[in-house]
């Protein structure tokens, strides 16, 4: 791990400070604690390139790719995108490096991303099969009865609240299961 050095000093109520390394940015704080996390930012926004100015010259120069028009830049001045910019870019990142991982995990499973998928869909609709098998048996259990006799009883006797509830969940599940489980006989 490389260490970067940084120069920081108080002015009036505020800590200023600098990368040594980048010594045309600058940030600042109101504690020397705040000050480094900003000098933090400030070098992973230069390091991934947010900072879009030529660096090096007393003549840095912006070009505004929307305008195409020019501006001299100051040697001090750094653009700082706002903070949810920071952390959209962030995410993107990270989703980027998540593709990587996931090409790595492709490679050495020596399985192709359709292959993958389709287990991964087999496995989802076994889970949801079985899920709302369990939802079943436990109505089977509650009632001590199948769904088609359970439904007889409700419709003749418009049982309570509960019933009614339960009659609608548990025919629900049974429709769910029936769903699923015709899914997977296909997808085998």
């Amino acid at each position: 791990m490389q260490t970067i050095r940084y120069t920081f000093w108080k002015d009036g109520s505020y800590y200023l400070g600098y990368w040594n390394d980048y010594p045309d940015y600058h940030t600042q704080g109101l504690s020397k604690e705040e000050l480094i996390s900003n000098l933090k930012e400030l070098l992973e926004d230069i390091e991934s390139d947010e900072i879009p100015f030529r660096h090096g010259g007393a003549h840095d120069w912006y070009t505004n790719p929307e305008t195409k028009q020019s501006q001299p830049v100051p040697r001090h001045s750094a653009r700082r995108l706002p903070k949810k910019e920071r952390k959209v870019r962030m995410l993107n990142q990270m989703r980027m490096q998540d593709e990587k991982i996931i090409s790595q995990v492709f490679l050495h499973l020596n399985i192709s991303q359709e292959r993958l998928l389709s287990e991964m869909a087999f496995l989802l609709a076994s889970q949801q099969t079985s899920e709302w098998l369990m939802e079943i048996e436990y109505f089977r259990k509650k009632y001590s009865k199948h769904f088609h006799e359970f439904d007889k009883m409700f419709q003749a006797h418009n049982g309570s609240y509960e019933m009614e509830s339960d009659w609608m969940d548990w025919k629900f599940a049974a429709e769910s299961y029936e769903y699923w489980k015709s899914l997977l006989e296909q997808m085998q």
